[in-house]
């Protein structure tokens, strides 16, 4: 039996010199910039499909209790990141959620010899309007749905099913 499909890494690259976004945020908030930018990052890398809802506010007090600051300085680092374009500003600011395409791009790797491929914005939010979560457009969901190349759905679909006619008639 095969291993059961995920949408999760247990690894993703580290660079080791950081620009000037990383001098602002260890300015402004200390050590707390940087550890928080990379809990968040080990957070989703972690979670199925690579995107954190924080619209819900549970979600809000676990991840800043990972990152052991209050919500106001979790929520003030988060919108500092999205100001340097490493979240999705979209997602962020109707829906609570973060997203990065930079970080996906550096974990495309990862799902290269699986089965399934690694989730892109098209399909994030497909995803989401699944969920409930976003609502798409009629133009919108067109455009995605063409577009999408990752199956959001784990379970396989079969169009038919082989069967011996010959031990289907013995058991009747």
């Amino acid at each position: 039996m095969a291993r059961p499909q995920t949408n999760k890494i247990v690894y993703f690259p580290h660079a080791v010199n950081h620009g000037k976004e990383m001098s602002y945020l260890e300015k402004k908030y200390n050590n707390d910039g940087y550890s928080t930018w990379f809990k968040i990052l080990e957070e989703l890398g972690n979670t199925n499909f690579h995107y954190l809802n924080l619209s819900d506010e549970v979600q809000i007090m676990f991840l800043s209790d990972r990152c052991l600051i209050s919500e106001e300085r979790l929520i003030s680092i988060i919108s500092d990141l999205v100001k340097f374009r490493e979240f999705d500003e979209d997602l962020w600011i109707n829906h609570k959620i973060i997203y990065s395409e930079k970080f996906i791009a550096s974990v495309s790797d990862a799902y290269k010899k699986r089965s399934n491929n690694c989730i892109d914005k098209n399909s994030l939010f497909i995803l989401l309007d699944s969920l409930g979560i976003r609502k798409l457009s009629k133009s919108e969901s067109k455009l995605y749905k063409s577009t999408s190349e990752v199956s959001i759905n784990p379970q396989s679909k079969v169009n038919k099913s082989k069967v011996d006619k010959s031990k289907v008639n013995k058991s009747k």
